[in-house]
């Protein structure tokens, strides 16, 4: 479920030079961002808007999903990999294999994921990416809402009256918890999971967008500086 207007940013995946040293392609770029939100509490807008402030490339569900199951476009992706990058993505799923539940039926979704942090310059939207990603080269934010809210957006997004829009709402939410618990043995209660949690009920689309792009220069400032971002 979506509540962002594109599916993939317009710009591409920066690529590392082949050959270079170990994780250097990694080091070259600011860290990648990962958006958990909560169904209905605008989290996808938040990720479009990093993704545009940012240069970034945005990744939301359904293009994830899609890649994890379009085995020729995933190939390219990582062919793409200079050997550095290759086997750091190799190294985080071999990492994931063994801390993880059910992995095999996640296993071409994290290769994608991985496969397009080690490129950088990349915005994930849900699927558990910032639970996958290593935390020092990424900032993980979750997006929250006031329920009432919650269920008031969704409403209008997907026009239903609102006891339709409410047990969509329970729907959503339970189909998400139960997919973050089965493949990753987490919870999206735990509040240390994240870097920063923004509620849009309390300070606004434009406030979460601020301090959602202050996180990000407060963990990464040298390599934003470098990038010229700001």
């Amino acid at each position: 479920m979506s509540d962002s207007s594109s599916l993939v940013g317009t710009e591409g995946p920066k690529h590392g030079d082949r050959g270079s040293g170990s994780h250097a392609s990694l080091q070259r770029f600011p860290g990648v961002i990962a958006v958990s939100r909560q169904p209905g509490s605008r989290g996808g807008r938040l990720a479009n808007h990093l993704a545009k402030k940012c240069g970034y490339t945005l990744f939301e569900r359904e293009a994830l999903e899609f890649l994890s199951r379009d085995a020729g476009r995933l190939a390219e992706i990582v062919n793409e990999l200079d050997p550095a990058s290759e086997a750091w993505v190799e190294a985080q799923l071999n990492k994931a294999s063994e801390g993880f539940g059910h992995f095999d039926e996640i296993g071409n979704l994290s290769r994608a994921i991985l496969s397009l942090a080690a490129q950088g310059g990349v915005v994930f939207l849900g699927r558990g990416a910032g639970f996958l990603l290593p935390r020092e080269t990424t900032l993980h934010v979750r997006v929250v809402a006031d329920h009432a809210d919650r269920e008031r957006y969704l409403a209008q997004w997907l026009r239903l009256p609102a006891e339709q829009a409410k047990h969509a709402l329970a729907e959503a939410d339970r189909r998400r918890e139960d997919f973050l618990h089965r493949h990753f043995g987490r919870s999206f209660a735990d509040p240390v999971s994240y870097d920063v949690t923004l509620n849009t009920s309390r300070l606004g689309e434009e406030g979460a967008n601020l301090l959602g792009h202050q996180a990000l220069l407060c963990r990464f400032p040298a390599q934003i500086a470098a990038r010229g971002t700001s």
